[in-house]
């Protein structure tokens, strides 16, 4: 179990920093006027498990967060993944433990 967790912290971890990377990037490309990352590899980014790093890249770099529809699909993602996230520490919590 203890493997699992580490395992999870470092895929976070690092999957919430590139998000927060891609973010201030796509914000750098806005404002020069250039290439931008696509809405949907941001999504995706964030429905992997990277949204808290693209809701913390949207106060730091103030980006997206006038884009309603962006916005609420963005929670919407974030909302799905720590469901089935809750859900799967419930499953694993209610077969494996017995402490609870």
């Amino acid at each position: 179990m203890q493997h699992l967790m580490q395992g999870l912290m470092i895929y976070y971890g690092l999957l919430n920093g590139l998000t927060f990377f891609v973010f201030g990037w796509d914000k750098q490309m806005a404002r020069a006027g250039r290439w931008r990352v696509a809405e949907k590899r941001l999504y995706l980014l964030g429905a992997l498990g990277g949204w808290v790093g693209g809701f913390l890249a949207m106060t730091v770099f103030k980006h997206k967060r006038r884009k309603a529809s962006f916005l609420w699909r963005f929670v919407g993602l974030a909302f799905g993944h720590f469901m089935i996230g809750m859900s799967g520490w419930f499953v694993y919590v209610s077969c494996f433990s017995q402490d609870f």
